[in-house]
């Protein structure tokens, strides 16, 4: 069995055109289709941001916090 390998786009009709060989034509094909899933560069976003997010540490602490000053008592009557 001979494996061609192809990339191709769909056009804004929805149909995928496949060319072979005319050595090859009238013969049987199985057809595997996969859709390429584009990486995160190519949809913008900058390299090795995804990876950066999941280096995070679990161990959030709040920073130590100023003492709070006295309120003045006051008549709610």
């Amino acid at each position: 069995m001979r494996v061609i390998t192809l990339t191709a786009r769909a056009g804004a009709d929805g149909r995928l055109r496949i060319d072979v060989p005319d050595a090859d034509a009238g013969t049987e094909y199985e057809v595997v289709l996969t859709a390429k899933t584009p990486t995160p560069e190519e949809r913008g976003w900058p390299k090795g941001y995804f990876e950066a997010i999941g280096n995070l540490d679990d161990t959030f602490e709040r920073p130590p916090q100023p003492p709070l000053r006295p309120v003045d008592a006051f008549d709610v009557s």
